[in-house]
């Protein structure tokens, strides 16, 4: 992820296991804490296709992820903001967490440096099929 204005520990390491995909739920769309590049294949082969939300009137829509921690306790979101017509590409992917927004982001950036990398395989292999490239 880019944009991260804070500097961490690179040799800090956070179990796979941390957090947990959740569907189902309304995304936590707070201020966000990190933002990047949204690359549709490798976000849906890594945490399994967005989930999706339209605003109709609008003709907009957002595309998220929701995880939470071991306990089941809402842990952060993942979201892209989709201006009616603008294309998937084109728009960051940001992390809104409730508490502890860096170790979301250091789990975040981790599972997608592995998949990207190829030291872990997908969870989802052939995913990407399933995400949107255009809204509306």
């Amino acid at each position: 992820m880019k944009n991260v204005q804070k500097s961490f520990d690179a040799q800090e390491k956070i179990d796979p296991q941390r957090f947990i995909r959740q569907v189902g739920k309304r995304p936590l769309l707070s201020q966000p804490k990190y933002t990047t590049p949204y690359e549709p294949e490798l976000f849906a082969e890594t945490f399994g296709p967005p989930e999706m939300e339209m605003n109709n009137r609008r003709r907009s829509g957002i595309l998220f992820w929701n995880f939470v921690d071991q306990d089941g306790k809402a842990a952060f979101s993942m979201f892209a903001e989709f201006p009616s017509g603008q294309k998937a590409k084109k728009v960051p992917v940001c992390l809104s967490a409730r508490r502890s927004s860096s170790t979301a982001y250091l789990w975040t950036a981790d599972r997608l440096a592995a998949v990207e990398s190829g030291d872990e395989l997908p969870l989802l292999v052939g995913a990407a099929k399933f995400v949107v490239s255009r809204v509306c």
